[in-house]
């Protein structure tokens, strides 16, 4: 994976990246995502002062999710290595008032916390973006503290007509709408090459079994190609 390729796209598409979302995947990435945060929440919920990352967190939707969830002695991270995209974060959290997300450049492959110092990562739709998919894992289980959880949420292989119709829906219309609301179908083409190629389902937990982490187990959403992983140290 090309990290300046990447890291130039994102910046092409930040300012309008939450239209998009919600525009392509007719805001159902936001009940996906509650799902991740409500997971996490009740993780949360049996650990005295937390401290929280939102891995990959793009305009903050997931870091926003955990502030107004959990109580003020919760440490909240928000990181992405674009940094347009931080700057939109920033934005949105002057607009709510959220000071207590403490939102930060870094790159996924090399994380700026020491070894078990996390209670909880998240990564929603991120990880197939990682340079190397094997070390952000190994980083992730890095910086967990022990019974630590990480939750991907990603795209992957559908394993239905209807997951399979979704799929050949978005490889048509993804760069059309994307390319029309942004000027940047090349971004809108990548990102759906990327799911197709992310080791989903039983190959991301193999792979997350050699990251370090002892417990690897996942769930589908609907319609059939996303997936929340749920892994612990």
């Amino acid at each position: 994976m090309n990290s300046a390729f990447v890291n130039d796209m994102f910046s092409s598409i930040s300012r309008r990246y939450d239209l998009l979302n919600d525009t392509l995947s007719l805001g159902i990435h936001r009940i996906w995502k509650r799902e991740l945060i409500s997971t996490g929440v009740a993780h949360l919920r049996k650990v005295a002062g937390s401290k929280v990352l939102d891995l990959a967190t793009g305009t903050g939707d997931l870091a926003f999710g955990f502030a107004k969830r959990t109580p003020e002695s919760v440490e909240i991270f928000g990181a992405d290595f674009c940094a347009p995209m931080i700057e939109e974060a920033a934005r949105r959290q002057a607009a709510q008032g959220m000071a207590r997300i403490q939102f930060r450049q870094g790159d996924a492959l090399a994380l700026e916390f020491s070894d078990q110092s996390l209670d909880l990562v998240s990564v929603s739709f991120g990880a197939r973006n990682f340079a190397d998919i094997s070390k952000g894992m190994s980083e992730i289980a890095r910086v967990l503290k022990p019974n630590g959880l990480a939750l991907i949420l990603e795209f992957g292989r559908a394993d239905s007509f209807v997951g399979r119709a979704f799929e050949k829906f978005n490889s048509a219309w993804l760069p059309f709408w994307g390319g029309l609301l942004t000027g940047n179908s090349d971004a809108y083409r990548y990102l759906h090459r990327s799911s197709e190629g992310f080791p989903s389902g039983e190959d991301f937990l193999a792979l997350c079994k050699k990251a370090g982490f002892a417990s690897c187990e996942y769930r589908r959403f609907f319609p059939g190609n996303v997936f929340l992983y749920s892994l612990r140290k």
